[in-house]
């Protein structure tokens, strides 16, 4: 009896372990710009991850996640993100938000979007900044 026991969970943990599960995202930069991206932790203002990106060119990131997982599937979705700032060559910033208000972007931050394309409308919002853009 204790044989069948002993022999029984590590096939009951092996059947029902949780699956994982690789995603691939991709931030392209449509520009003739170089851009950097900087992300932020929601609530604590902490830097989280930097991304720099040549004009015409693009960053591939993988994510595992579990299946029962139920974190939106988004670029900065793993982070715990809730703003990043899209610097254009050192001189203008566009900052995004997971927050209303107009300079609210969901699609990098939450969703569903396994693609962000950073485009000429982006460096459009950009403000100036003057080589203080961080």
């Amino acid at each position: 009896m204790k044989r069948i026991f002993f022999t029984a969970i590590p096939v009951l943990f092996i059947c029902c372990s949780e699956t994982t599960e690789d995603i691939y995202f991709t931030l392209y930069n449509d520009t003739d710009k170089i851009v950097s991206l900087r992300a932020f932790a929601r609530d604590e203002n902490i830097l989280v991850d930097k991304i720099n990106l040549p004009p015409f060119s693009q960053h591939i990131q993988k994510q595992r996640i579990g299946f029962s997982d139920t974190q939106s599937r988004a670029f900065y979705s793993g982070y715990g993100v809730d703003s990043v700032r899209v610097i254009f060559n050192r001189a203008k910033v566009a900052i995004y938000t997971a927050y209303a208000g107009e300079n609210i972007n969901l699609e990098i931050i939450y969703g569903d979007n396994r693609e962000y394309h950073i485009t000429n409308k982006d460096f459009s919002k950009a403000m100036d900044c003057s080589n203080d853009c961080e």
